[in-house]
């Protein structure tokens, strides 16, 4: 979702632009767009209109590439404590820059309060993560040093 050693402001528009994708179950892939609404097929999986969405990973702290095996521990850990959860559901997802140069491993969750979220995300170093509802725009929720500059 971004690139090393970039401001803030980039970062923030790296995000915007990123290219963010859930595989459903039987390999179909829909995307998610901040600024729009959940996509149907995605909606149409949760108990209800306000149950809270996110697409979170622990691939790459801060926004600075880390080896492919801190990545796979990482995310193995981030999996372990999304269980603990209990999620209505969760499904593996990407994310890409548009020209290709990043990409990180993420999880679509559905079902976790936003403070649980905020917290995972705290804990695994994440700059941002995208969050909805079924009926809501998906937003960005920002940590770290694209706080300050997302209140801008």
């Amino acid at each position: 979702m971004g690139h090393d050693a970039e401001s803030a402001t980039d970062l923030l528009e790296a995000y915007m632009s990123t290219i963010y994708q859930v595989r459903l179950p039987g390999g179909c892939r829909v995307s998610l767009v901040p600024g729009n609404v959940l996509p149907v097929a995605l909606g149409n999986l949760c108990a209800s209109d306000d149950t809270t969405c996110a697409l979170i990973t622990a691939w790459n702290p801060h926004s600075s590439r880390t080896s492919s095996h801190s990545n796979h521990l990482a995310m193995r850990s981030l999996r372990q404590q999304l269980f603990q959860l209990e999620p209505q559901y969760y499904l593996p997802a990407i994310s890409r820059a548009p020209d290709g140069d990043w990409r990180e491993v993420q999880l679509f969750v559905a079902g976790i309060k936003v403070t649980e979220l905020d917290k995972l995300a705290q804990n695994f170093h994440q700059n941002a993560i995208l969050v909805g509802t079924p009926t809501s725009k998906l937003t960005m929720r920002h940590y770290g040093k694209t706080c300050a500059a997302s209140r801008h």
